[in-house]
């Protein structure tokens, strides 16, 4: 293979580190929604079965607090889930994990093209370099589309997804990431 088609092997596979890692961090922020979702909804029942529960006031009462203060307690408690269901009506986690893996599967599909790219000019399959620069720009233009309505992860996502590669987790080794972001000359 002549240093052009390697130049554009190489473009290909730091494209490809780049969009496998995105691709776990999209993943990874459905986990951290789906956490913050079963633990409002948790938080959110317990809280309003206190409030609905007689049984509540009466361990008050025990407790030596007087019916007044309970009712007080019972009151706030109310206001706190009453702003837990505002909480979770606004920020849907549901839809958003769903969001998540919806643009975590778009963005492994564009991977796995740039896979099969790789793996098509090393084989040969392209006859000019001009067709391996014109397949390489196609790509190029549908991850731009795909990354660009993307939904923003959080530094949660990051983290566990540096845990998951590091650890080996998945298709492509922290090796593989390093050495395409090794190459920052290359304009990838």
């Amino acid at each position: 293979m002549n240093q052009n088609v390697n130049f554009i092997i190489k473009q290909l596979q730091i494209r490809s580190a780049r969009l496998y890692w995105t691709y776990v961090i999209q993943y990874n922020q459905a986990e951290v929604y789906h956490k913050w979702q079963v633990g409002l909804s948790i938080t959110s029942l317990i809280i309003s079965g206190l409030v609905a529960s007689t049984a509540f006031l009466n361990t008050l009462e025990i407790c030596g607090i007087s019916v007044k203060i309970g009712n007080i307690v019972i009151f706030v408690l109310g206001l706190i889930s009453t702003a837990l269901m505002a909480f979770m009506s606004k920020y849907d986690y549901t839809k958003r994990i769903s969001t998540n893996v919806e643009y975590g599967t778009r963005i492994r599909k564009v991977w796995m093209k740039y896979q099969s790219l790789i793996t098509d000019i090393k084989s040969g399959r392209y006859s000019t370099y001009e067709d391996m620069c014109n397949k390489r720009d196609e790509l190029r233009d549908e991850e731009y589309s795909v990354l660009h309505d993307a939904p923003l992860t959080l530094q949660d996502a990051y983290e566990k997804a540096s845990k998951k590669i590091e650890n080996g987790h998945g298709d492509i080794t922290q090796e593989e990431i390093l050495a395409g972001n090794e190459s920052q000359n290359i304009s990838a």
